[in-house]
């Protein structure tokens, strides 16, 4: 099951953040944190108005991350608001399903105090713990320094470049990078 216990920790400037699963009761605030948070930048491959999740279809998918042995989606909260998300999911087919792919973002005024590194630190001890995952991939806008002088802090290696993949305005492009986390024992490659 996607699911661990909740971890409370004081951010760098000394607010207290609960990292724990999403539930169905956050649907509607996950909602709306995420149409905030996709207004606030370019690091994300979602604009704003092609998010279109209804309540009903975001208590599907909580459920989903709740009830699927490698997935996991997780809500850090502060002063009981949601304040950043983190959705892994493995690949359902088995020849796949070692590893799969994960997205991490935060409010723009909570970034840089050590929530994403914390996020990204319980998706790895719950991968860890889980014998299904392997391997822990993402794809980050090479733009994006600081989120990818984390996930090389955390571990993470680059494999490869969408050239351009991603078009903000015409003649205007980024490449996403894509790095992995592998977690399995490196001498069993073959």
């Amino acid at each position: 099951m996607g699911r661990i216990d909740p971890v409370s920790f004081a951010t760098r400037a000394g607010e207290h953040v609960v990292i724990r699963c999403a539930e169905k009761a956050d649907a509607a605030e996950l909602i709306e944190y995420l149409l905030t948070t996709l207004a606030g930048g370019e690091f994300f491959i979602t604009e704003r108005d092609e998010f279109c999740k209804s309540e009903e279809e975001e208590r599907d998918f909580i459920a989903q991350h709740r009830n699927e042995s490698g997935w996991l989606l997780l809500v850090a909260v502060c002063d009981g608001e949601i304040i950043g998300c983190l959705n892994f999911e493995n690949v359902l087919r088995r020849r796949l399903a070692h590893g799969g792919t994960l997205g991490v973002s935060l409010a723009e005024p909570m970034r840089g105090k050590g929530i994403g590194t914390r996020m990204m630190e319980t998706l790895i001890e719950w991968a860890e713990e889980n014998p299904l995952i392997e391997r822990l991939g993402l794809g980050v806008l090479a733009s994006n320094a600081r989120a990818i002088h984390v996930y090389k802090k955390l571990g993470f290696k680059e494999e490869g470049r969408g050239y351009r993949e991603v078009k903000f305005a015409p003649h205007r492009y980024c490449d996403d990078v894509r790095m992995y986390l592998w977690l399995g024992a490196e001498d069993a490659y073959s």
